[in-house]
């Protein structure tokens, strides 16, 4: 029982953030949650008194499952303890969070257990474990290096009496790094890490599953789009990147916060900052989810938009675009507040993006006509491996942000 109330409460909830591309404003820390990939795994020395030492053992073992609410995409982690890394293991969980903002799950229902973002110092809130309180940042040395932390210390009383669990969260290593337990004032148990191991495998998000589900993407800071604008007057690109992933100000979301420069006649000018809900790619606005895509999603899948129209999704087909095909996109339209109006978007997995996005009206016809267009080779596009927005560097129109 111990054991199980150990690692619910110590990894009910990470952060972490990536690193910036060069020239992006640098992440605030211990806002959002990290980008988890299938095999990433921590190792840690659990020491517990009068019971000894033993090896505990974090591993992602999904980031595209669902979840247990049918609401985006779930990550599951397995936990297993045993007398080494390799085991025999004397006891194995799983648990569940929700991909991008790590809320978790007991018992297949929300919980929000011993964490909230950002953390802040100072910062309280009440959970099942009592009430929690974070600290302020410090350097935490532990037998796989030294970190930069955040402690949130969670008190409160069971059967057992008076418990304190202080949990020390680095964003660098993308987990915990360091837990102390305390009961009726004395130490009963320290966790710390001892190695950790960053899977090669691809992000997750980068295409379809076999059962025909669209996963949400995942991005990077310093991700970035070309895009043009057709029918304004005049040749106008924007530039779209990923500049920071926080909790700021998208409320219970983790958000990627977005920049676009918009380039007309030889001069540039940057627009104010957008935030996106890194679960489900809807824009979020004043701490609510507005219009936008709903992730995963599938043919024939509708929901609600914002102003009282829908969104539906279609067949996949190829679509070409500046000379480019891509292959699956997904036509998804959705109408807005003004009957026969409305946005006919196609979306490439390939891409991590939309692709062209239509304007359909009574006059146009139901293929509407293209408004913003995908450049695969955008004039303001940099080589793989991005670069500050709008940089002059010739290359394609998609860059892949650092792996931080």
């Amino acid at each position: 029982m111990f054991l199980a109330l150990l690692l619910s409460g110590v990894l009910a909830g990470c952060v972490g953030t990536d690193t910036p591309e060069e020239g992006a404003p640098a992440p605030l820390r211990f806002q959002a949650a990290p980008d988890w990939a299938a095999g990433d795994e921590w190792v840690y020395r659990l020491d517990l008194a009068g019971q000894g030492r033993f090896t505990v053992v974090m591993t992602i073992v999904n980031t595209s499952a669902a979840c247990p609410d049918a609401q985006g995409n779930c990550t599951v982690m397995a936990f297993r303890i045993g007398e080494s890394a390799k085991g025999p293991f004397v006891a194995e969980q799983e648990h569940v969070y929700r991909s991008g903002t790590l809320e978790s799950f007991r018992e297949g229902r929300f919980d929000r257990s011993v964490f909230t973002f950002p953390l802040t110092e100072g910062k309280t809130w009440g959970s099942h474990n009592g009430t929690c309180t974070v600290g302020a940042a410090q350097t935490v040395t532990v037998p796989a290096g030294t970190y930069p932390a955040i402690p949130v210390a969670c008190k409160g009383t069971d059967p057992l009496g008076e418990k304190t669990a202080t949990t020390f969260y680095s964003d660098e290593a993308r987990a915990p790094v360091k837990l102390l337990e305390e009961r009726n004032g004395t130490q009963t148990a320290i966790m710390e890490l001892v190695a950790m191991t960053r899977s090669t495998t691809p992000p997750p998000g980068e295409g379809v599953t076999a059962d025909g589900r669209v996963l949400v993407p995942t991005w990077r800071v310093g991700d970035r789009w070309v895009f043009r604008v057709v029918g304004s007057g005049g040749p106008t690109i924007k530039v779209e990147q990923v500049v920071n992933r926080t909790a700021v100000p998208c409320g219970a979301y983790s958000c990627y916060e977005m920049r676009t420069t918009a380039s007309a006649g030889g001069e540039r000018e940057e627009q104010p900052a957008s935030y996106m809900d890194a679960a489900t790619l809807s824009e979020v606005r004043d701490g609510q989810r507005a219009s936008g895509m709903r992730f995963p999603f599938r043919p024939g899948d509708t929901w609600q938009n914002e102003g009282g129209g829908a969104c539906s999704v279609a067949e996949p087909q190829a679509l070409t675009v500046e000379g480019e095909t891509f292959d699956p996109v997904y036509p998804i339209r959705c109408t807005g507040e003004t009957q026969g109006e409305a946005a006919l978007v196609f979306y490439a997995p390939e891409v991590r993006n939309f692709v062209q996005v239509n304007q359909v009206t009574a006059r146009t016809g139901p293929e509407g006509v293209p408004v913003l267009v995908y450049e695969p080779r955008g004039e303001f596009g940099t080589a793989k491996g991005g670069g500050s927005a709008g940089g002059g560097d010739e290359g394609g129109s998609l860059s892949r942000g650092g792996e931080g």
